[in-house]
């Protein structure tokens, strides 16, 4: 059994995040058992910001970075 996770979707002050169970079935041939999505959000954590605890955008170069591992739609 192995878990794949793939960025999925990236907007502006969000990531979605999605995963996918596989292992090998009764025969040997790897399937799906299960899938699953998260979305996370980028959030002002400054107790002194007006924006506090609110989304952020997700700075240039941490989505740069991030868009290495974005992957088209399934």
């Amino acid at each position: 059994v192995y878990i794949e996770q793939r960025v999925a979707a990236m907007s502006t002050r969000s990531l979605t995040f999605d995963y996918r169970v596989l292992g090998a079935d009764d025969q040997g041939k790897d399937r799906e058992h299960a899938r699953g999505e998260t979305v996370t959000a980028l959030l002002d954590l400054d107790p002194a910001s007006p924006g506090y605890r609110r989304a952020r955008p997700i700075p240039d170069d941490l989505r740069a970075a991030i868009e290495v591992w974005l992957v088209a739609s399934r």
